[in-house]
């Protein structure tokens, strides 16, 4: 019996990022007890996403594109997909990131099969050689490095958005809860609505996607931004003390984690204490700021792309 799969990619002005995520999707090397449809879910854009979507639904059956009349946010296109789709297992895949290999939805699968009921994937950083571009590589390289650490990799930092995987009893769940109001980072909600629940998740390092990181530090300050609105939205839901411990992390290791990569890169290291310092500074003007696209995190290439 063929287990339904839908993997949905949440796009807004992705027709640099799309095609190349479609191509490495549609070669995913997926067991035959799988049957996997592709749908891109257009939040309105304004360059050629649904073009592009349409092109490849052209070729391809599996592939269909959905497209909004107008912006509706990824929080809402994503909840308006787990109302509709019948689907046993549903997989969200960012748009602008690259598969790091031909088994990234396998390995999700699978851990699905063995009994998580959420897993995530491992976003890797492409490497930035600019100033404020290595701060934010050496960040993103910090958490995957802390993440797989803390509980076996059962934590909030180890649940990402850009590439998530969740079974039927896990959709049911989300769609009985109140979602907070967006924008939200849907990840931190998916993660503590499952350990609230019972279910289990499953961090999966193999299933690895590459990401562009933020070019300069407003982009940088907007992304923290987001995650303390994310944490004053949903303690309205869960309590303090609930978010606190999901979000707490061991000093001792951030603190040897983060030694040990600024031996390796020390302007990466000043770099990334910088950015920091701006957000701490002005991180309240944006805080209730609607979430912004990043610009400089699209567009990324697979050339010399190092794990």
């Amino acid at each position: 019996m063929y287990r339904s799969v839908a993997v949905a990619i949440p796009a807004l002005n992705e027709e640099q990022s799309l095609p190349g995520l479609l191509k490495g999707l549609i070669s995913q090397k997926v067991p035959g007890v799988y049957q996997v449809s592709f749908t891109v879910l257009d939040d309105a854009s304004e360059d050629r996403t649904a073009v592009v979507a349409q092109e490849v639904a052209n070729t391809d059956n599996r592939v269909r594109l959905l497209r909004a009349s107008q912006r509706k946010g990824k929080t809402a296109q994503l909840r308006s997909f787990l109302e509709t789709t019948d689907a046993e297992i549903v997989v969200f895949v960012d748009a602008d990131v690259i598969l790091g290999g031909e088994s990234v939805l396998s390995d999700l699968l699978e851990s699905i099969r063995d009994g998580a009921s959420l897993a995530s994937g491992c976003p890797v950083p492409v490497a930035r050689s600019t100033f404020w571009g290595r701060g934010s590589t050496f960040s993103g390289k910090a958490l995957r490095a802390v993440r797989s650490k803390v509980n076996g990799g059962n934590n909030l930092f180890a649940c990402h958005g850009r590439i998530l995987a969740m079974n039927r009893s896990m959709i049911d769940i989300l769609l009985a809860e109140v979602w907070p109001p967006a924008p939200i980072g849907e990840d931190t909600f998916f993660y503590i609505a499952a350990q609230e629940h019972g279910e289990r998740f499953v961090y999966v390092p193999s299933a690895i996607v590459w990401f562009g990181v933020a070019a300069n530090p407003r982009e940088f300050m907007l992304q923290n931004a987001r995650f303390s609105r994310d944490l004053n939205a949903l303690t309205g839901l869960f309590g303090r003390r609930n978010v606190h411990r999901y979000t707490a992390l061991p000093l001792a290791l951030v603190l040897r984690e983060i030694t040990a990569l600024a031996f390796r890169d020390v302007i990466g290291a000043v770099s990334w204490l910088l950015l920091k310092i701006v957000c701490f500074v002005g991180t309240g003007q944006v805080e209730d700021a609607a979430w912004g696209v990043s610009q400089s995190t699209k567009g990324i290439k697979p050339r010399g792309l190092q794990q």
